[in-house]
Formats: structure tokens, sequence, C-alpha cells
């Protein structure tokens, strides 16, 4: 994909991750043709106040050709714990009781520390539309995010099984369309 859309994909990420409500954010190279469609802001509910905070997010990068990959963004903050994703099979979705399995790259060359000495990292997992649509028409959606010294699970509300049906309303059905 061109630099340019990747260059303002993460400048998307980065305004988004300040936003209050989640949408699907489209982006577009009008030099190349293709688009980002972005799930921007999908905290899931932490289980205790000052627990870290998680987000599952979801992207849709099309090329000019109509072909399209599909990914998964799993964004990890706390005030001080490394979750430290590893290379391989580190993200699992539950659906309706539904094991999915997901590998990816870990969140190697991807971790920061934010204000307020905040850690922060970021791991991307390629997935297909059917991955998306179980994920977004289920009634029960659980996460476990695999680190190297932990293991971070969350629940899916109300909300953000509400985005994930947006994302692939937009971006998956709508774009066979």
């Amino acid at each position: 994909m061109n630099g340019k859309l990747w260059c303002g994909l993460g400048l998307a990420l980065w305004l988004c991750g300040c936003a209050t409500t989640p949408e699907v954010l489209t982006l577009r190279d009008n030099a190349t043709g293709e688009t980002a469609e972005l799930i921007t802001d999908n905290l899931l509910p932490s289980p205790q106040p000052g627990d870290a905070n998680v987000w599952l997010n979801a992207t849709r990068l099309a090329q000019l050709s109509g072909d399209a990959q599909y990914y998964l963004e799993v964004h990890y903050e706390s005030p001080a714990v490394w979750l430290n994703i590893d290379f391989g099979r580190t993200l699992t979705v539950i659906a309706d009781g539904q094991e999915m399995v997901f590998s990816g790259l870990g969140s190697d060359g991807m971790r920061d520390v934010g204000k307020n000495e905040q850690v922060m990292e970021t791991a991307i997992y390629h997935c297909t539309t059917t991955d998306l649509r179980r994920i977004a028409y289920a009634k029960s959606v659980k996460i476990q995010v695999k680190g190297a010294a932990l293991t971070i699970e969350r629940e899916f509300g109300p909300d953000n099984i509400a985005q994930f049906r947006q994302f692939v309303a937009k971006s998956v059905d709508r774009a066979k369309i």
C-alpha cells in the first residue's frame, strides 16, 4: 500500500484515539484510490477501575482493484505493566462460545510510553470476513490477549457489539456491492 495512506492511517488512529464516540472512519488515498475503513476507538469495558485499557478495533484495507484485507487490532494501555504481546497465536476471540484464535507479529516495534507514564502497545492480526461477522452478530464476545507474563481478558459490552455490526455493515457487506 502507498506510504501516504499508511501515514494518514496512523494520523487518523492517533486523532481518533481521543474521540468519545467510536465510528467507522474512511480514509482515501486520492493518488492510488486505495481506502482504509476502521473502527477507531472500540474500548472494551474494564472489570475494575484502574485496570489496563484494552481496545479491539477492525480495519479494511482496500486496493483500487477491489481486493481487500481485513485486520483486528489490539491496543493495550496500562499505568505500569507491559503486556509484551509476542509473535504467534496471541489473540483469542470467543463469540457465542465459538473460539477463534488469531496469529500476529506481536507488539514488538509498536510499544511506547505515553503521557503520565502509560505503557502502550499494539498488535495487528489478519482476519477474514467470516471472523468479523461471527464477532459482529454474536450475543456474547470475550477476548483473551496473551502477553509474555500475563493474559488479559475482556468482554464486549453492547456498544462494542454495535460498533462491530456497524463496521461489518459498512465495510464488509456493503463492500461486496
